[in-house]
């Protein structure tokens, strides 16, 4: 059935496609985390200390460390000379609202296995002070637009294609024939 399909409907190769996808995202959000990061290398992160008075905030950040150390030469920000760190690098800020993400996800799941939970929701709300921080932050006084938020929107909405694309050939060929027949 699969064969038949795919010879109808003449679909792209799924794996070439991802990759293009893939590239694309990256292709597409770099000059904006690259203007981000030119404009604004640091920020001050009081939520961040907050954060870390937390369970999950102090998971994240854990985690984010991690992540930033298994990058050759990449720091979470310049310590002053007594060794701490005051201004946060804003790849590692970001990092850390990625952390946040992941962990919201395996609190509820996505796509058909998601569910939400108590722990999401103490979670998410963890990740939008950090994020509207970081918005905050971010936003050129001129135009009054966050570079981070651009960046993200830029990012997110490309992530989206590509997770359609997963979904369409995962779920596609669990469909009985006759479901099938809409579609063809």
């Amino acid at each position: 059935v699969e064969e038949q399909v795919n010879k109808g409907l003449k679909p792209d190769e799924y794996f070439a496609k991802e990759k293009e996808l893939i590239a694309n995202i990256r292709n597409n959000a770099d000059p904006d985390y690259t203007d981000l990061m030119a404009k604004f290398p640091s920020l001050k992160s009081p939520a961040l200390v907050q954060l870390l008075d937390t369970p999950s905030g102090k998971e994240a950040v854990k985690r984010a460390m991690k992540s930033i150390r298994d990058v050759p030469g990449a720091t979470i920000g310049k310590a002053d000379v007594t060794g701490m760190v005051k201004n946060y690098d804003i790849r590692f800020l970001d990092q850390v609202k990625q952390e946040f993400d992941d962990l919201v996800m395996e609190a509820e799941g996505s796509g058909p296995n998601y569910k939400a939970t108590s722990e999401g929701r103490r979670i998410r709300a963890l990740r939008k002070a950090l994020r509207d921080e970081m918005d905050l932050a971010t936003t050129d006084p001129k135009t009054k637009e966050s570079l981070y938020k651009k960046a993200r929107a830029q990012y997110a909405g490309d992530i989206e294609v590509l997770d359609q694309l997963r979904f369409g050939r995962e779920e596609f060929m669990k469909k009985a024939p006759k479901e099938m027949e809409d579609h063809l």
